[in-house]
């Protein structure tokens, strides 16, 4: 019960911070600033996140391996 609480009132934060957020904010701004923004920056920024996630899971796999988990 008690962690049902728990995952409830973050799942009600989170929406809340995302309503705050997306109310606050100008989206046809931020789509306009994405349009003309510098795309080869964006393709590089998510190609560091996707090798960082990568290593993050090579890295888990080995400690997982090595305290004998599946």
């Amino acid at each position: 019960m008690k962690r049902t609480l728990l995952f409830a009132f973050k799942i009600f934060f989170s929406v809340g911070l995302l309503a705050y957020l997306l109310r606050s904010v100008d989206l046809s701004d931020v789509f306009r600033h994405f349009v003309d923004g510098d795309h080869r920056l964006f393709a590089i920024a998510i190609s560091i996140y996707f090798v960082v996630v990568v290593l993050s899971t090579a890295r888990w796999k080995v400690l997982l391996d090595a305290l004998g988990g599946a």
